[in-house]
């Protein structure tokens, strides 16, 4: 890593300290946080579905958040994520309005490492009893036939895993601290190849992920990250056969063939501002496509800070 020469003198030492170090071509991303601070974060998530690329449906939610840095150790960071309101679109289904009520004042408490990293989720156990709640609520609804009950039979034992359940429940959270933790060059992108987790506990699905910092604005000690993540056809096949599996092992009545169902092709593109001076992201646009023969959905999700 290139020596980093400091650009923005602060006198006072304890300042200098906490805050992300910059120069001309490159900017550190790291929670400078003391225990008691606090942001207001508005969330608003669409979807949409087309068919043919014609769309056929639209639904929005919008949501306000706390989030509340409640223990600071030299170590880590443990925070507080809660919902306090959500509001609905007026055409959405009356079952998302009845699973949508659980989240008030419903609160993720997770851990991040010194440097604002996901660590993972601390009331596991919590977060896991909401979603069963809302799952029964969704198998009321939708699986009430033989193949509905062993699909949601599937879902749940799917969520039973850890791994698994925190890359469902705690996705926004993870997607807020993305990019923390790591020095970025103006314009220098970065491939990498990941791996995600099978959500039917088949071989670990490969994804291809590019990134990098496209403004840095140094009087204002702001930057931006943007990135792309995809996962291709022939990776989607394997999740595609391991979804089949399960349905044989649940012995399902009607188990499609795997040439019936249409390979998957998902693409994700991502935007996060940064206040470099204490490390808090102040804007996150997130975009997933996900198309599957003629059909395709499109899920955004923004988020943006309501108090500096």
């Amino acid at each position: 890593m290139k020596t980093i020469a400091i650009l923005l003198f602060i006198s006072l030492s304890n300042v200098l300290l906490s805050q992300n170090i910059v120069t001309d071509t490159t900017a550190e991303v790291v929670a400078y946080w003391k225990k008691g601070d606090f942001r207001l974060l508005e969330k608003t998530t669409t979807r949409e579905k087309y068919v043919n690329d014609a769309m056929v449906f639209k639904t929005t939610s919008t949501s306000d958040i706390v989030m509340k840095v409640v223990e600071e150790t030299e170590a880590n960071y443990q925070v507080e994520w809660i919902f306090k309101d959500t509001r609905v679109s007026e055409t959405e289904e009356e079952i998302v309005k009845r699973i949508t009520e659980l989240t008030k004042d419903f609160k993720t408490v997770y851990k991040l490492s010194n440097t604002g990293m996901y660590e993972g989720i601390v009331n596991y156990e919590e977060m896991q009893n909401y979603f069963l709640r809302g799952l029964e609520l969704m198998k009321d609804k939708y699986g009430t036939d033989t193949m509905g009950k062993q699909v949601f039979g599937i879902i749940k034992q799917i969520f039973e895993t850890r791994e698994t359940a925190e890359a469902g429940f705690g996705k926004e959270i993870q997607l807020y601290h993305f990019p923390y933790g790591a020095e970025y060059t103006l314009n220098q992108e970065v491939n990498e190849q990941i791996t995600l987790p099978n959500p039917f506990t088949g071989d670990p699905i490969q994804a291809y992920i590019k990134f990098k910092m496209t403004d840095l604005d140094i009087p204002k000690m702001t930057c931006r990250i943007e990135g792309t993540m995809s996962i291709t056809e022939e990776d989607s096949k394997k999740f595609i056969k391991d979804f089949i599996q399960k349905l044989k092992e649940k012995g399902a009545d009607k188990i499609p063939a795997e040439s019936d169902i249409p390979p998957v092709i998902i693409t994700d593109t991502y935007v996060h501002d940064i206040e470099l001076l204490n490390g808090w992201v102040t804007n996150v646009k997130y975009v997933r496509s996900v198309k599957s023969g003629i059909v395709t959905q499109v899920d955004t999700t923004s988020m943006q800070l309501k108090n500096p």
